[in-house]
């Protein structure tokens, strides 16, 4: 495997409790500052970013549920580079499951340098929880 490392930065209510952490590109774990797991609650209206210390050509953006099936998102949102936007996404309705997106329709060359992530929760939720991201990128 090639090691992808990026920065994972917390917005919102979350960021306080949050310590930075990395992601692999096999994924790791979200984490708090006691590297216990944590789900992160995203709030209706948050955002997760995820900058790349250097930018890479990703095809695919792996965003996993919770362990609650109550709290899994309805619909993701990734929006590229502050560019392109690739809306409602249906989630998965499972807890732990991988919700895959294509980058696929990206301009050809498209070199990714941050990644907002944000959710729609389910009905009569106001937030929904994830719990590891995954970028899967081009090699050369």
């Amino acid at each position: 495997f090639n090691k992808l490392v990026v920065s994972l930065k917390i917005t919102g209510e979350q960021a306080a409790a949050m310590k930075e952490t990395m992601v692999t590109a096999y994924g790791s774990m979200i984490q708090d500052a006691d590297e216990k797991q944590k789900f992160i609650d995203i709030y209706d209206g948050k955002t997760v970013t995820v900058t790349l210390d250097e930018p890479r050509e990703l095809y695919l953006v792996w965003v996993y549920n919770g362990t609650d099936t109550d709290n899994v998102p309805s619909r993701i949102t990734l929006e590229i580079n502050g560019e392109y936007i690739i809306k409602d996404v249906r989630a998965q309705s499972a807890s732990r499951a991988s919700n895959v997106i294509s980058l696929s329709n990206l301009p050809e060359g498209t070199k990714v340098s941050t990644i907002k992530i944000s959710v729609t929760p389910r009905d009569g939720n106001d937030s929904a929880d994830i719990c590891e991201i995954l970028l899967q990128y081009k090699t050369k």
